[in-house]
């Protein structure tokens, strides 16, 4: 089995508080290992973390826009995932993020028929179909197609704070399930174009949508790009 690791939450819950880079990449090892490796007992782990640049704030410059400067105890936050390139410990997500990175890995093992967990405490990653572990939670799950597909247009309605991704006003978690509710599966993107349409009418629903959809979206392959 192969475990697909999101590591960036990992990495940032070992830079805490940390006297200096050497004892952040110790605690980083215990952490990886005792919580987010050994549990789901992998015969092999591939580690994705943070790198450089992304295509998204090409597409939509408010993405994350709202985020601020790690403080001042995760201070060797960053150090510690250079640390981690340069030791190839860790594959950066140079150009996209490591959702995109780990979305496009499980679907190559799913396409190979290979058996394989994402392991992540991030709900964005729910929009993958398959075995999930989440080490905060300690908690296996498994998410399947129809489950994936409905999480991945709820976020194109509601929007993703965080993220500084709009969604529609006034659109929250149960109104977006609300409004899918029923919808089969190849229906759910005609039911979302419809509601911006509505919302922002016919010559600035497209825009709308994809100042929210640029930045949700997880790639499946390298040129999975977002298109109405």
């Amino acid at each position: 089995m192969i475990a697909i690791i999101d590591a960036d939450s990992c990495i940032y819950q070992s830079a805490w508080d940390q006297p200096d880079l050497d004892a952040a990449f110790e605690n980083y090892q215990n952490i990886l290992n005792k919580y987010w490796i050994e549990p789901v007992w992998a015969d092999e782990k591939i580690i994705y973390c943070a790198g450089k640049d992304n295509f998204r704030y090409n597409l939509c410059p408010q993405y994350k826009s709202n985020r601020k400067d790690p403080p001042e105890k995760a201070k060797f936050f960053r150090p510690l995932i250079q640390l981690l390139i340069d030791k190839e410990l860790a594959i950066p997500s140079d150009g996209m993020e490591a959702d995109d990175m780990v979305r496009i890995k499980a679907t190559e093992c799913a396409n190979e028929w290979l058996d394989f967990t994402v392991v992540h405490i991030d709900k964005d990653l729910d929009c993958i179909p398959g075995k999930h572990f989440n080490p905060k939670k300690e908690e296996f799950y498994e998410i399947d197609e129809d489950t994936a597909d409905l999480l991945y247009w709820t976020q194109m309605l509601k929007g993703d704070p965080t993220d500084n991704l709009p969604g529609l006003p006034k659109i929250g978690p149960k109104k977006a399930e609300a409004m899918l509710k029923g919808v089969p599966i190849n229906r759910r993107k005609k039911r979302v174009i419809a509601a911006y349409r509505a919302k922002y009418g016919i010559v600035n629903w497209k825009e709308k949508l994809l100042e929210t959809a640029n930045g949700i979206h997880i790639l499946r392959d390298p040129t999975d790009f977002f298109e109405v």
